[in-house]
């Protein structure tokens, strides 16, 4: 029960972060990449970007899963803690590669603008 409200919960914020102006052109360069996000102890999330959107992706395997709390990604959110910092204070992990974490970091830095 717990996991299907927050996937919805997670659908409902994939659909704000889409009225993002700008936010089509800017993910358009980036089509087809794919990132697991686990919040807690939830299953991970596939996330796709498709036609510049950042959709809900089928349950594959990404090249990288981050992983982090609901209070962390809230306060990255809100401005107060900056994606470094929370990577370096260890409040976010990476499993996989580096390298397409770092592509997605560049996405992550434009949604929080």
């Amino acid at each position: 029960m717990k996991q299907r409200l927050f996937e919805f919960l997670f659908s409902v914020l994939l659909w704000l972060i889409s009225l993002k102006p700008g936010l089509r052109r800017e993910l358009k360069n980036w089509d087809g990449e794919s990132i697991s996000l686990r919040l807690g102890r939830f299953k991970p999330i596939s996330l796709k970007i498709r036609k510049g959107k950042l959709v809900r992706g089928k349950k594959t395997s990404s090249a990288v899963e981050i992983a982090t709390s609901l209070k962390t990604l809230w306060a990255i959110y809100r401005g107060q803690l900056d994606l470094d910092s929370a990577f370096f204070l260890r409040r976010i992990s990476l499993k996989g590669s580096l390298v397409e974490a770092m592509r997605f970091k560049v996405i992550l830095d434009y949604l929080i603008k």
